[in-house]
């Protein structure tokens, strides 16, 4: 019954945990899409285009090009309550080796996160026209990121603080509710 009945439920759903369908554009909170978007440079409009990935067909990036030290924010008509933020940073899936390989690490191989993940960043919300840190993660290894937020805010902004070796990085998503 799911795939008759319920069927945009589950790739919503799907889309939501960052599992790629094909042709498909993931639907985004509908905070995320009131608010007006900015960053300190470059294009921020691919953070919010329900694609979390490069469309290598189409050859189309769909992501903010940002490095240490680059934001993006997001504000609101009026004060809104957040609750979560989803982020989505580029773990390099076109790299040279399977993504799941079976090896240990041995004889100097070097294991890390790719280079082109952003390893630390924070997320600051601004209240009554002052700015506080919500999140602040130092040491990421994920490429689907979601964090907990309880403030209310007129903005918030997500700030790139350092990455696994690149620079600049790719950020393919951001989302509030």
């Amino acid at each position: 019954a799911v795939g008759q009945q319920h069927l945009a439920e589950l790739q919503h759903a799907l889309m939501h945990d960052d599992c790629w369908l094909p042709g498909l554009t993931r639907q985004l909170p509908a905070l995320t899409l009131s608010a007006t978007l900015t960053a300190s440079h470059g294009d921020a409009a691919p953070l919010r285009d329900g694609m979390d990935r490069p469309d290598e067909r189409a050859g189309a990036l769909h992501a903010w090009t940002a490095s240490p030290g680059a934001w993006a924010e997001y504000r609101f008509p009026q004060e809104e309550a957040l609750s979560a933020c989803r982020l989505v940073f580029d773990s390099d899936l076109r790299r040279k080796w399977a993504n799941m390989p079976l090896y240990y690490p041995r004889d100097g191989w070097r294991v890390s996160p790719p280079a082109t993940l952003v390893r630390a960043f924070r997320i600051l919300v601004e209240s009554q026209g002052q700015w506080h840190e919500a999140a602040r993660i130092t040491d990421n290894h994920q490429r689907l990121v979601r964090l907990p937020l309880t403030a209310d805010a007129t903005a918030v902004r997500l700030v790139i603080d350092a990455t696994w070796g690149d620079d600049p990085v790719n950020v393919f998503a951001w989302d509030v509710c």
